[in-house]
């Protein structure tokens, strides 16, 4: 992205501290994020997975992306389907990602008025804005602005 961004990287683990390590160092030259601080966390969990967390930073907000690892999907591969995210992002050069855009609309409609691009809604933006425009009365506007971008209106 730009100067006023900023990314982090993160791996939650039960097991082994090589598989974190492996998803890290795949993250890390996938992306590019040679200098990029990472953490690896141990936890006491339930879970037999682990949780492969990256964050981007920007002035206002900040994006997450979260992939969890599972029993016989390779280290290498939960690091690639969290890159793959990441890419599709910042590719699309919008503001909020998809997970975040649903959050976002009751607060659009709460104020009147404001827009924000994102990447194809999904079908959780789709339903949240039926039923906002049911409850609230209000037209929230969904228009493609390239391949990848969407602007959201109201």
């Amino acid at each position: 992205r730009d100067p006023l961004w900023s990314r982090g990287l993160g791996d939650v683990y039960k097991r082994q501290s090589k598989v974190a390590q492996r998803e890290v160092a795949t993250v890390k030259k996938e992306l590019n994020w040679s200098d990029v601080t990472s953490e690896i966390q141990h936890v006491n969990t339930l879970s037999a997975g682990n949780s492969l967390q990256l964050s981007i930073h920007a002035q206002t907000h900040s994006s997450q992306f979260e992939v969890l690892g599972e029993p016989g999907l390779s280290a290498e591969r939960v690091a690639q389907t969290v890159v793959e995210s990441v890419k599709e992002f910042a590719q699309s050069q919008s503001a909020v990602e998809e997970y975040l855009a649903d959050q976002l609309l009751l607060w659009l409609a709460i104020c009147g008025s404001g827009s924000f691009t994102t990447m194809q809604p999904s079908l959780h933006t789709i339903t949240n804005i039926a039923v906002i425009k049911q409850l609230l009365a209000v037209e929230i506007k969904v228009e493609q602005h390239s391949e990848k971008r969407w602007l959201i209106s109201l």
